[in-house]
């Protein structure tokens, strides 16, 4: 799953997004799997404001669901 591709519609400030792309490197290096995911996004969450933790889940959801029906 990529996540990464949901949160850029987010209008995430240079820190922000440095941030994310650090933390998406850090999913894929130990693969991308539920475990991983869900770490991912609790980490996304220290970073990103409220509304944009809202709208990267609910997108990170959708992309995760259309890939893995059974998620």
């Amino acid at each position: 799953m990529d996540c990464a591709a949901t949160y850029a519609k987010l209008n995430l400030s240079p820190e922000q997004k440095a941030k994310m792309d650090a933390l998406v490197e850090k999913c894929k290096g130990v693969g991308c799997t539920k475990e991983s995911t869900d770490a991912f996004i609790k980490s996304a969450e220290s970073i990103l404001s409220k509304e944009q933790t809202t709208a990267f889940k609910a997108e990170c959801t959708k992309l995760r669901d259309k890939n893995d029906p059974k998620a």
